[in-house]
């Protein structure tokens, strides 16, 4: 299973490579800054074309948290398995690539996800799951 790098790890990745060939160039090192922006522009050509692929870490979900078909309706009312439920007011509900999402944005489209419940019962955490995750609870 290959890891698929975000956009935000990209332009880190590529922030920090100019960083370094910055300094090379500035240090008066003509001959090591060309070697060193040749290996950066190889491996951030890698990296964009998925060729290198980074160890996938498993997210870790707690164990109560429980798999449902997760659609919102009216924010705050979403349906988990076709039943009427409320996010609490610090509900996080975080996409495939674990960044955290506002829920107007994920429109009426519905999602298989693991979630969580606070003491009253309302939902407080959400994790929309990937394809690759969503085929392991199949497996399961």
């Amino acid at each position: 299973m290959a890891y698929q790098t975000t956009a935000i790890e990209k332009q880190a990745c590529f922030a920090f490579g100019l960083h370094c060939l910055q300094k090379c160039l500035h240090a008066r090192r003509p001959l090591a800054g060309r070697a060193l922006g040749l290996a950066f522009s190889l491996v951030l050509a890698a990296l964009s074309a998925g060729l290198l692929a980074l160890p996938a870490q498993a997210r870790p979900f707690p164990a109560q948290a429980k798999t449902a078909q997760f659609a919102i309706t009216d924010y705050p009312n979403i349906t988990l398995d076709d039943k009427a439920r409320t996010l609490s007011a610090a509900a996080k509900i975080r996409n495939a690539d674990n960044l955290i999402v506002m829920p107007l944005t994920l429109g009426t489209a519905t999602y298989l996800v693991k979630y969580t419940e606070d003491m009253a019962g309302q939902i407080d955490r959400i994790w929309i799951l990937s394809a690759a995750e969503a085929s392991q609870l199949d497996a399961d």
